[in-house]
């Protein structure tokens, strides 16, 4: 049973992260553990207890701000239930919204893809592994 839940700490302690994002555990401390449970709005997504993703909203400024995701390994076809989560998540945010996906991650420009995002530019250092990114902004 699929459900939507506010987001909690211990659902992307317990995420099978995908190949491209399991580099992110080295930085998944209490403190950004922390400061991903207070973002507003932050959800997971729970099929019968297992996390399939936890996903949610920084908010810069009262215009703008930053959507952040960490999607299952395998999904398969219950991608599709990720997806519409978060495009339905995504289009009740107001402003601009901006997401940051790492350079060579193509399941994730993808993604940015079928959300409806354009690629708006390229940070050579960004986020706590200080990768390559290309930044993104939902188009209207």
């Amino acid at each position: 049973m699929i459900a939507v839940e506010p987001f909690r700490s211990e659902h992307l302690e317990q995420l099978d992260l995908q190949p491209a994002q399991e580099h992110m555990r080295t930085y998944l401390t209490p403190d950004l553990l922390s400061k991903l449970e207070s973002s507003s709005p932050a959800y997971s997504i729970l099929d019968d207890g297992r996390t399939l993703a936890c996903l949610g909203f920084f908010r810069w400024t009262d215009d703008a701000g930053i959507i952040w995701a960490y999607p299952a390994r395998n999904l398969g076809r219950r991608m599709i239930i990720v997806h519409r989560c978060a495009a339905r998540a995504i289009s009740a945010l107001p402003g601009k919204v901006f997401a940051a996906v790492e350079h060579d991650f193509d399941e994730g420009h993808r993604w940015m893809d079928l959300l409806g995002f354009e690629r708006v530019s390229h940070v050579a250092e960004y986020g706590p592994a200080r990768r390559p990114h290309d930044v993104y902004m939902r188009a209207h």
